[in-house]
């Protein structure tokens, strides 16, 4: 119900309805994997509703457990590292941005991430490397533009004729997953003011992601 609620932009509501979904999975089985799916989808509902901060804070924590559990290489770590990077330029902190985007795809290349997902992420850091003049996103973007052609056949009726690889990669983002179902959440839109920086804004998280 809080996902309908979501979708019908009735943020108040999904919120509430979240919220307590978390709370009886906690009470239930503890702080496992269905809690942390139902707190992802809790996050990206406050960043839905505009409140980026409390849904970074949310994504951060979730990462971190994610980290603990399943290590950096799995489907639910690798979509947390991207929702982080994407909320981070929600607040307009263009460094931290980047580095995530580029770890996640650094660490999804030796990972068995979904072409889909990764594409989506490509084709994120790629507009962001183009509009700062970084070499390298022609070639980004000629990869994630390859990747959407190979799902093409895949997307909803209702995107058939759209031509923003954007809107087609949340389109596709994969199902088989409870925490990717957040189709729409993390658009490739907003993030063109991100500049390239140093992985060393990371801080503490630079040695966290590398040594799990």
């Amino acid at each position: 119900m809080g996902i309908v609620r979501m979708w019908q932009q009735e943020m108040d509501e999904a919120i509430q309805f979240l919220r307590r979904s978390a709370a009886l999975v906690e009470a239930a089985f503890g702080k496992r994997g269905q809690y942390w799916d139902n707190l992802f989808m809790l996050a990206c509902c406050f960043h839905q509703s505009g409140a980026a901060q409390t849904s970074l804070d949310t994504h951060l924590e979730i990462l971190q457990a994610k980290l603990d559990l399943l290590g950096k290489h799995t489907k639910s770590t690798l979509l947390s590292m991207y929702a982080v990077g994407t909320v981070y330029a929600s607040l307009g902190d263009t460094p931290t941005t980047i580095s995530f985007l580029e770890l996640c795809i650094e660490t999804a290349t030796a990972s068995s991430w979904a072409g889909e997902a990764l594409g989506r992420a490509q084709y994120s850091l790629s507009r962001l490397y183009k509009h700062h003049g970084v070499e390298e996103a022609d070639h980004l973007e000629r990869v994630s533009r390859a990747t959407l052609e190979r799902y093409a056949d895949y997307v909803s009726d209702w995107v058939t004729g759209v031509q923003d690889p954007a809107i087609l990669y949340d389109d596709l983002q994969p199902t088989d997953e409870v925490a990717s179902r957040d189709r729409g959440c993390w658009s490739c839109y907003g993030l063109a003011g991100v500049e390239r920086v140093g992985r060393e804004v990371l801080g503490p998280w630079a040695a966290r992601l590398s040594d799990t």
